[in-house]
């Protein structure tokens, strides 16, 4: 094959866009590399692309509190290009190869497990970590920390821990929540966890989200999981960060969304799935009852307000993602529920296994999903019309009442 010339190169700032010109065009089959030198920041404000962080740690001799760092990533949902140059979409998945070079006394943590450590110079070492599965790039993640870690093992998988403080009761609680909600789900979905190690990393400072689901790297913010779980509103919360997060290794990591416009895919089924996996395994926690009545209002007020989006609608513009991210996690919820009181607790489970199986470590759309649904509605004898479904439920906006001037009267 002869060599490929890059006629130009045009960046266009606004849309966070490089476009590279070749001399002739590309074909199915081709294979070809691309080496871009590429200098990023890593951010001292905010907690978005690669991100600096600060937290105290108390001197257990002179009990003086010393000023420590951690270097930490969140991607979702467009963020992966601040550390690297990618198709940055969630349809653009891809196999992910790490390389941290970082100072010797901390440790680095990616999404694949560890290979290779190699000492370099002038205190600096280099880890190397085994590739990803193929994975959107909004998934890749990079920790660097001196925190310590605790390892629990599972069937099929290591589940390891790192936080500041391992020698307390809440990290014990979290680790075996943890362990517990990983275990179920990993029979529930009847596929087991696709890496060999899943890593969970407490942050200490404030986070954009209060969890984040990497595929093998969680991220945790520290003040809304190391918390005092005799309170009822504290367990609750907990449970509920962390049962979503592990959910999201299956149901959003291995088969994903296509575009920003069918997120609730991700978020919709996994917040419910988050809703009936923890009503089993810690009822006292009533997460049910109270997912439905906070969840239920939240999205009225937001269809109230936004009336003319319908659940899955054209928000594939970047800058209008957070307007309807509630509206993709809560009415997504509230569909999710219906659609399992429809077919039911066991045929709602075969079609998400079925779901999980068909579209592994690709992309889906509603018609795929809804495809999915009505096959096992037909297998069991389950009169339904999830087409009917989609159009009325996800594609159609909220009619709202609009009084007039009529007068009814009523006779008897």
């Amino acid at each position: 094959m002869s060599e490929i010339k890059i006629e130009f190169v045009q960046l266009e700032q606004q849309l966070e866009m490089l476009t590279i010109m070749l001399d002739r065009p590309l074909y199915k089959g081709d294979e070809l590399a691309i080496t871009i030198k590429y200098y990023g920041n890593i951010i001292t404000k905010g907690s978005v692309g690669v991100f600096l962080a600060s937290y105290l740690e108390t001197n257990k001799e002179t009990n003086e509190g010393m000023r420590k760092f951690l270097v930490s990533t969140m991607f979702q949902p467009h963020f992966a290009r601040r550390m690297v140059p990618c198709f940055d979409e969630p349809q653009f998945k891809a196999i992910w190869k790490v390389e941290v070079i970082h100072p010797s006394l901390l440790n680095a943590i990616s999404n694949g497990k560890i290979l290779q450590i190699e000492a370099l110079s002038n205190g600096w070492t280099k880890t190397s970590f085994d590739v990803t599965p193929i994975m959107s790039s909004y998934l890749l993640a990079v920790a660097i920390t001196e925190f310590e870690f605790e390892d629990v093992q599972t069937k099929n998988c290591t589940l390891r821990f790192w936080a500041q403080d391992t020698n307390n009761s809440r990290f014990k609680r979290f680790k075996s929540i943890s362990k517990t909600v990983f275990d179920y789900l990993s029979d529930y979905f009847g596929m087991n966890f696709s890496l060999e190690v899943l890593n969970s990393v407490i942050i200490p400072t404030e986070l954009k989200f209060t969890g984040m689901e990497n595929w093998g790297l969680i991220s945790y913010q520290n003040k809304t999981i190391l918390l005092d779980d005799s309170i009822p509103l504290n367990f609750r919360s907990m449970v509920h960060i962390i049962t979503h997060e592990l959910v999201h290794q299956w149901i959003g990591n291995i088969v994903t969304y296509e575009t920003f416009k069918q997120l609730w895919l991700n978020e919709g089924i996994a917040e419910f799935i988050t809703d009936i996996t923890t009503e089993i395994l810690f009822p006292e926690a009533q997460l049910n009852k109270h997912f439905f009545l906070r969840w239920q209002r939240i999205a009225i007020g937001v269809d109230y307000n936004n009336y003319k989006y319908p659940l899955e609608n054209d928000h594939d513009d970047l800058r209008s993602y957070p307007k309807h991210l509630y509206l993709a996690y809560k009415k997504g919820y509230g569909i999710e529920k219906m659609i399992y009181h429809i077919l039911g607790p066991e045929v709602f489970k075969s079609s998400i296994r079925e779901y999980l199986k068909a579209f592994k470590f690709s992309n889906v759309n509603s018609d795929k999903y809804f495809s999915i649904l009505q096959l096992n509605a037909d297998r069991n004898n389950i009169t339904v019309n999830f087409d009917l479904f989609k159009n009325e439920w996800v594609l159609m906006d909220v009619q709202l009442y609009t009084p007039d001037e009529l007068t009814t009267k009523l006779l008897l």
